[in-house]
């Protein structure tokens, strides 16, 4: 079974003339940035699952908005980026930590903040959209939700790439910490 970062990178690349039409960008650094953004709203997600009261809202979030029905209707999505609530998904995922997520996401790709800000309002409904789907697929509730993020972050971290160290080292957090946890750690105050 792929992983939920796998599936969302192929609906991420079969909508990305779209995607990088919409944020006014060029396709190859778009997909670059997208490469970054996954695992760190995937991080962010785990990290607010661990708390029970966040693992509930993560739950009722899915069950309420977030089934996976956006991935059918990705030209909708793109086409009108707030239908998918992506402003409200990062500023409870992320909080105050956006600004910084954008900058570190801005140097590592080589586009300017809007365009980041504009991909991170697509992308979070989609990963929200696979995350519901997966969900139900292996069935549970708030209590699951921890596992099978972590679950996510172990297998991007056994894929390599050493992503979340390079754009950690942006924020000076160098490779302290493995795979996106590098990032999340400097980002979100992770604790490990």
């Amino acid at each position: 079974m792929s992983t939920l970062n796998e599936q969302l990178q192929r609906a991420i690349d079969s909508a990305m003339p779209a995607i990088s039409a919409q944020i006014g960008a060029d396709p190859d650094k778009t997909r670059t940035a997208a490469q970054g953004a996954v695992p760190l709203l995937r991080g962010a997600l785990h990290r607010n699952a661990q708390r029970p009261e966040g693992a509930e809202a993560l739950n009722n979030a899915l069950n309420r908005d977030h089934d996976g029905s956006v991935l059918d209707s990705l030209g909708d999505l793109v086409g009108n980026p707030q239908s998918g609530q992506g402003e409200a998904i990062l500023r409870h995922v992320l909080g105050a930590k956006q600004g910084a997520a954008e900058g570190a996401l801005s140097q590592f790709a080589g586009l300017d903040k809007g365009s980041i800000t504009k991909l991170l309002v697509l992308l979070a409904p989609m990963l929200l959209g696979m995350l519901g789907k997966k969900q139900r697929e292996q069935g549970g509730g708030a209590r699951d939700l921890p596992r099978i993020l972590r679950g996510e972050e172990e297998a991007a971290r056994r894929g390599g790439g050493g992503l979340g160290d390079l754009i950690g080292g942006v924020l000076g957090q160098g490779s302290q910490k493995p795979g996106c946890l590098g990032l999340l750690g400097g980002l979100l105050g992770s604790r490990r």
